[in-house]
């Protein structure tokens, strides 16, 4: 007997995941624990699920952690040795009452209590993040701001604003520091290209590689990997005319971040502190 598994509609309408990312994405929700959001099937099982080739597939993977859609972490056997990861990934919440119901979820099994669940698009284990979060504010009842706000002693002030300030001037700073980074890498690049021209285009290029929440390892990685590869272009395409060498913007929007090339490159995007 075939086991089947139903797939939220807000992950087909996600507009912000490629379509090798859904499908990975599938695979983890069909290997997810209901009750616990986790689940941790090997490259090679998802690989066969998909049809994806192990490369691609970790590629999806690290798309999915950098959009927040996942969270992975490694794990270990309890003989000490690197076991599959672990990924904790929302799901499409469903009520569910009764006690003792065991999770259908392929492989994994959960005999805890029932819980109670307002149905919609899960990002992190029990709670709806943007769907539930929206009918939230729908049934908000509207309140009329006071004209003259006591300033006693005790009493309440709306900050809201000046909340939504502080985090806008967060998320802002962290956005310039993420674009100085990708600046900074860039440069590293531009070094071992072959061809210097349309440097501005071959920025913006460049950058799509490196979307906003990637890891200081996955950065780095994806650095020494194009770096790599422009070496490896430069030494195939020497001696050869200019006209011959592809435009280094064209070239990168090719390039795969998470094809590793055997070139030993010098990494400067890692800030300290974080692992190698």
């Amino acid at each position: 007997m075939s086991r089947f598994g139903m797939l939220p509609e807000a992950l087909l309408k996600d507009k912000g995941l490629r379509p090798n990312e859904k499908l990975v994405l599938a695979v983890l929700l069909f290997h997810r624990n209901q009750k616990t959001g986790v689940c941790y099937p090997g490259l090679k099982r998802i690989s066969e699920y998909t049809g994806l080739s192990r490369r691609t597939v970790q590629r999806s993977l690290a798309g999915l952690e950098a959009k927040g859609r996942i969270i992975t972490r490694r794990r270990k056997t309890q003989e000490g040795d690197w076991d599959t990861n672990l990924y904790t990934v929302g799901g499409w919440c469903q009520s569910d009452t009764t006690y003792g119901q065991s999770d259908t979820t392929y492989g994994q099994i959960d005999t805890r209590g029932g819980v109670n669940l307002t149905p919609g698009w899960c990002q992190d284990g029990a709670q709806t993040y943007e769907i539930n979060k929206r009918e939230e504010q729908k049934i908000q009842p509207v309140q009329k701001p006071l004209e003259n706000p006591p300033l006693n002693r005790g009493s309440s002030i709306d900050i809201s604003s000046s909340s939504k300030c502080v985090l806008r001037q967060n998320r802002e700073g962290k956005t310039a520091d993420h674009e100085a980074k990708i600046k900074t890498a860039f440069e590293v690049f531009w070094g071992c290209y072959p061809k210097r021209q349309g440097k501005k285009a071959a920025l913006k290029a460049f950058a799509e590689h490196f979307p906003e929440g990637l890891s200081g390892r996955t950065l780095d990685d994806r650095l020494q990997n194009l770096c790599g590869q422009a070496v490896l272009y430069a030494a195939s395409v020497e001696g050869a005319e200019p006209k011959y060498i592809k435009n280094p913007a064209n070239w990168l929007r090719d390039a795969d971040p998470d094809d590793e090339a055997l070139v030993e490159v010098e990494v400067l995007a890692r800030e300290d502190g974080e692992p190698a």
